[in-house]
Order: C-alpha cells, then structure tokens, then sequence
C-alpha cells in the first residue's frame, strides 16, 4: 500500500517548540546562540521601507462624485494620524453624517478620482523573541531560531498577528459560546477563550477593553480580510466550530499561565500556522533536545490520532484503525481513497464507531 501524507496540527500539551523570528530585510541581530531570551525581548531589528496605503475616500463616504475637494479635511501634504478624519460627508441629519479616517500615520501624498494616498515614513521595526526559551541557531543579519518545550495548539484559520498574555477562560465547556457584553475589564491584556464562534461583535468588544489576543473553534467568515486589531485564531476553522475536546482540556490545563498566540496564516504544510504556543519554565537542554523532532512530515499510521476536517465530522477527532486500499465512492458521487477511523462516544457525539472517512476530510494531530 503507498503511504499516506496528511497536513498535520499540533495540538500537545507537551513538545518540542521551534520558533524562527525573521526580519523583513537585511538588519542587525541582537542575540546570540547559547543566550536564554525572553518573549517580551528585543532580539533583532532593522529600518522599514515607506509604504503607501490607498483609501477609497468615495466608496467610504458612499459618493457619486469623483471630486473630493468639498469632503477632504486634510490637503496633499499635510500629516495625518492613524484614526483622524481625512473626510467628512455632512448629512441631513446627525446620524447620516459619514467620516473617512487615516489606516495609518503619514504624509497625504496624493487626492484624485475618488482616492487618498497616504504614504508611511520609514521606521525601525523590532522583532521580538515571542516566545521564552533559547536560541539554538542564528543567521547574521537576518533571523534567530529559539527552542523550547511546552504546549502548542496550532489552529485552522487566524487573523491579525501577534500576542502574549495570561490565558482566561470563560466559558465552561468546548460547545460554550462567550456573549460579548460578558468581557470586560477583567479581561484587559489576556488571551481571551472566547468559545465556539468569533463575531464582529465579540471582536469589537475585546478591542475596547484592551484583550491581547482571542481563540476560539470557529470565526465569522465576515471577518476574513478585515485588519484586525488584534490576533484570532480558531482552531476548527470558519463559522460555528465546538472546539475538539483535545484541544479544549490542553486550554483548560493552561488557564491562568502566560501564553504566545500569533495569527499568521500559512500553507497546510508549513509551519508557520496560526497557532497558541505556552512554553514550559525550567526545562532542561536535554529536554528540549528530546522532544525537538519533528514528525510532522512522516507518513500517516494505523493507530495515528487524526481530526475530522470537513461535514459531518467536523471537528470531532479520531484514531486511524485501517487504512483501507480500494476507494469508495462518498454520496457527493466522487470515489476516494480513505481510511477507517473510530470516533469515540464524547467525541463524535454518537455511539462510539469505525467511520469510513476520505484522507481529504482528514488531518493528523500531532
């Protein structure tokens, strides 16, 4: 039988932990092989380029007119703040008065045909360590890899980019679903497990009071694309997504210790997905040489923990129990390969049972 390759997530409450902090060009390290780093640390940095952001000053204002000159507030020239009016659109009454506001801090470059553009000065941008642990490797000029041991949850979908805070958790089980009016101060510089689904609304509510960062199973599809205020990561992917109860006791049994949780979308094969990372304090060097490997590349096995990740077992996680050589034909009318997998009873929410399921509906956890 031809072996099997499956995108693997890791979802562990202990393992080895490689983080590689790049710069986006050519600058200067700040740390050394050998050295114990901090999350919060500064451990390289370098000068950014200028930028140039286009804003869309007419569809904002929802304007016919391509002339801009009776709306603008700020002149070609002129600074301009992230968060000020450039435009204002008076209307007949208080709340059909529409405001347009800067994405950015920078000098307003250009107005014509219905656009702004707003140009960024170039600055320093620091890269930090993330995560505690040591640095294991270091490439002049450009990045330092730190390692360490730990858990890490690694998610389906994210936005935004990165966080650090103690993890709370508000909700009683992996099916809960936090209402935004219930976060509150209390909740100012954590990751937030804010339950089975992120909204607009919950992530508007988590923006006001000051959280660090939110995870959940699932997130709005409305949010796909919108520049986040802060990193969302949802471990099963979009919409209404129970967590997997795997996931949901490795979060329980870091409640109250600081975490790492980056948002950064990548391929399904590469290791920089979104992700929650809680290093361990006090780990050995012999430790974290032991549990450095990674398998996430090696082929699927019979008695692998795998997760469901489509209809109707999405979510719900599994252990392989053979891995089955003549395809099927699934009721869509396609013929797949697959494998049979048993879905525990408090898992899959039905008698426990060897479910048929196509290699495609599935992921390795590794």
């Amino acid at each position: 039988m031809a072996e099997r390759l499956l995108p693997c997530s890791r979802s562990s409450a202990l393992t080895g932990i490689k983080v590689e902090r790049t710069l986006p060009a050519a600058g200067e390290i700040l740390v050394q092989v050998g050295e114990t780093v901090l999350a919060s640390q500064v451990i390289a940095r370098t000068t950014g380029q200028n930028e140039v952001y286009v804003v869309n000053v007419k569809g904002i204002l929802n304007m016919d007119d391509l002339d801009l000159s009776h709306v603008m507030t700020k002149k070609r020239g002129d600074r301009v703040q992230a968060g000020e009016t450039i435009a204002a659109r008076p209307g007949i009454l208080p709340f059909l008065h529409k405001l347009c506001r800067s994405p950015v801090s920078g000098e307003m470059k250009d107005i014509a045909y219905g656009w702004a553009l707003i140009e960024t000065g170039a600055e320093q941008l620091e890269v930090l360590a993330f995560i505690p642990g040591r640095v294991t490797s270091v490439v002049p000029h450009r990045s330092a890899t730190i390692e360490a041991i730990g858990a890490v949850i690694e998610g389906a979908c994210g936005i935004g980019k990165e966080a650090t805070g103690l993890l709370k958790i508000p909700v009683n089980d992996r099916t809960s679903q936090v209402s935004p009016d219930n976060i509150g101060e209390a909740f100012n510089k954590t990751i937030v497990v804010a339950g089975a689904e992120v909204s607009s609304e919950m992530l508007e509510q988590a923006r006001e009071v000051g959280v660090a960062g939110l995870i959940a199973g699932g997130m709005n599809s409305s949010l796909l694309g919108q520049r986040a205020p802060l990193p969302v990561v949802a471990t099963e992917g979009y919409g209404h997504r129970p967590m997997s109860q795997d996931v949901f006791d490795i979060l329980k049994g870091l409640e109250g210790q600081e975490v790492s949780l980056s948002a950064r979308m990548g391929e399904p094969w590469d290791s920089n997905r979104p992700m929650l990372i809680a290093p361990r304090a006090g780990a050995s060097q012999d430790e974290t040489q032991a549990l450095a490997n990674d398998t996430r590349a090696r082929p699927v096995r019979v008695g692998d923990k795998v997760r469901a990740v489509r209809s109707p077992l999405s979510g719900c996680v599994g252990q392989i129990k053979s891995m089955l050589e003549e395809p099927r034909r699934t009721t869509s009318g396609l013929t797949l390969a697959g494998a049979l997998v048993s879905f525990p009873e408090e898992e899959a929410t039905f008698d426990a049972r060897d479910e048929w399921t196509p290699w495609l509906n599935l992921e390795r956890m590794g």
